[in-house]
């Protein structure tokens, strides 16, 4: 990602979740995860899954996902309720 290879980046970000040595981030949440398509009035979750440091990278990309949505949950550390 870092790179700008964003398809790439997000496809091995995302490879994390099927590896069972770190499946424990895998929540096994009974919603499907979003697959990027609109969520046209819908609700999305976005949890904590690695730690604050991720949390504060990924946030960045919070005012694009509200554009798509009138609700966003989100899951963080404390530490970060005031920054979001």
């Amino acid at each position: 990602m870092l790179r700008g290879d964003l398809l790439q980046g997000w496809e091995e970000y995302e490879w994390r979740l099927k590896c069972d040595d770190i499946n424990s981030e895998n929540r096994n949440f009974p919603q499907p995860a979003w697959d990027g398509t609109h969520l046209n009035g819908k609700s999305i979750l976005i949890w904590a899954g690695q730690g604050i440091g991720d949390d504060v990278m990924f946030a960045g990309i919070l005012p694009t996902l509200s554009q798509m949505t009138e609700r966003i949950i989100i899951e963080c550390n404390l530490r970060l309720v005031p920054l979001f």
